[in-house]
């Protein structure tokens, strides 16, 4: 539904592979009286327009966020970003309540209290991950949310790319993901190695595309 608006739809696109992946992680501040999931959508529910931020319109993380508070029964007003670290600025300096970023942030930080799910500057509340990511830190899955999303990185090729090529693009693909340097880059960053094939992609992204159609539409 967004892309066609650009004249592209997925069909415009040949996947050659997934490589890697990444959970949506929310937080607040750390000097917030929030500490759960639970908290905040009470505090959602209670103070309809609650301000939050994501890595920018149309993302992943901003979908899972209004698909959150559909769940919920809340209202929310998205705060554009362009990126990760400024959602983290605007959550910094009192812009919005919570943010929705690359769970990758919060084990990037190095924690400064005791305190759950605490890194540093935020305090991370719930994780979209359907296993356990980052420690203290619960998934939506535990917390009786079903929301399980997971943001993947993968390349693709123009369609009417002669097959042949497709495939030869596709092993390279496939064999790049098992490569140490590629493994040891994706553990620096906090980045999960989360391999699907050509096949497996066009069918992850057509289950997502339909489950978030509706979440798209009302965000606008």
């Amino acid at each position: 539904w967004q892309t066609s608006k650009t004249g592209f739809d997925m069909s415009s696109f040949i996947p050659l592979g997934a490589v890697a992946s990444l959970p949506t992680g929310w937080a607040v501040r750390v000097d917030s009286p929030i500490e759960t999931m639970k908290q905040l959508a009470a505090h959602v529910k209670k103070n309809p327009g609650v301000k939050y931020a994501s890595v920018g319109t149309g993302s992943s993380l901003h979908l899972s966020s209004e698909a959150w508070a559909d769940m919920i029964g809340g209202k929310i007003i998205h705060v554009a970003g362009r990126g990760g670290k400024q959602a983290i600025v605007k959550l910094l300096s009192n812009e919005v309540e919570f943010i929705a970023v690359a769970a990758s942030n919060f084990p990037a930080q190095k924690s400064t209290s005791k305190a759950k799910g605490v890194t540093g500057q935020f305090r991370g509340i719930g994780i979209t991950a359907p296993y356990q990511y980052a420690s203290e830190i619960p998934t939506m899955k535990s917390m009786g949310y079903d929301i399980t999303d997971v943001t993947w990185w993968g390349p693709f090729a123009v369609k009417g790319t002669p097959q042949p090529v497709v495939d030869i693009l596709a092993k390279a693909v496939e064999k790049a993901t098992k490569s140490k340097g590629f493994q040891a880059t994706l553990k620096k960053f906090n980045y999960l190695q989360s391999y699907m094939d050509p096949k497996a992609t066009v069918a992850d992204l057509t289950v997502y595309a339909k489950k978030m159609e509706g979440a798209l539409k009302k965000a606008g």
